[in-house]
């Protein structure tokens, strides 16, 4: 597989036992507690070139063809609809019995998009957005809104992660390939405020962890990766990060994507 890219990705070091990112509310700044960052370059392969070594459950992601996303601007009736989508993509993808979308996320890379649209950033910091105690809460919590939630065997939390307007040049998507990263390369934090805890993963550095990049995302293709698998034998989750690459065209269009997670039961 050919590298797409060369770029610096933004890795973790814990400095303590518990580290943590505190806040003293929701719209207010964050502080590091007990990690430090650690960025390192490292090659981002074009998983375009081939997709024999790629599958949900061989390395976590998995490039499909999708109708264009219809959510542009916010709503809950466009976000119902967007949820549907998101929810039909993973249904025939993985050939679950039941799934539901239970939070979406819109970003863009311009910070006057940001403001105009109340959207986020790239997250440009290799993460996860679930560890494995986080992860179980959440299912709980989805199935618990549910009346007739299903039997739960097998669960998984996947992510629908897509463009909203155009193709994606600016701080595409490289996500980890989970048969090179193991238990001890994640970093649990805590995430802390007022009346709330939580946790989220990052990543420690290793030199055999092998990223992958889909190039010139379209709007009608998604990339699914895993957040979550209950499951044994297969990857649980594909830690992933936004990232600059540096042969990015000087005059290349901003990034608008959105990403949903869904919740599926086998």
């Amino acid at each position: 597989m050919a590298v797409a890219a060369v770029a610096r990705l933004r890795y973790a070091t814990s400095t303590s036992a518990v580290p943590r990112i505190v806040s003293e509310g929701p719209l207010r700044p964050e502080r590091a507690e007990g990690w430090i960052d650690d960025p390192r370059d490292m090659p981002i392969h074009d998983g375009r070139e081939t997709t024999a070594e790629s599958g949900l459950d061989l390395c976590g992601f998995e490039l499909v063809e999708a109708v264009p996303a219809t959510v542009e601007r916010p709503g809950e009736r466009a976000r119902r609809r967007y949820h549907a989508e998101a929810e039909a993509i993973v249904l025939g993808l993985t050939g679950a019995a039941w799934a539901t979308a239970f939070d979406s996320t819109r970003r863009a890379s311009e910070p006057r998009t940001q403001t105009n649209l109340a959207v986020g950033a790239p997250v440009l910091r290799v993460h996860n957005d679930f560890t494995r105690r986080s992860a179980l809460e959440t299912v709980d919590q989805v199935l618990r809104g549910h009346i007739r939630p299903p039997a739960t065997g097998r669960v998984a939390i996947l992510s629908v992660w897509r463009p909203l307007r155009g193709t994606v040049f600016r701080h595409p998507l490289a996500l980890a390939d989970a048969r090179t990263v193991s238990d001890d390369d994640l970093v649990v934090v805590r995430r802390c405020r007022p009346g709330w805890e939580g946790e989220t993963a990052f990543l420690s550095w290793r030199p055999t962890h092998r990223w992958v990049t889909f190039p010139a995302l379209r709007t009608d293709e998604a990339i699914v990766f895993k957040l979550f698998d209950s499951a044994a034998g297969v990857a649980c989750s594909s830690p992933h990060t936004a990232f600059s690459d540096p042969g990015t065209p000087l005059r290349a269009p901003t990034r608008t994507s959105i990403e949903a997670r869904v919740l599926v039961c086998y």
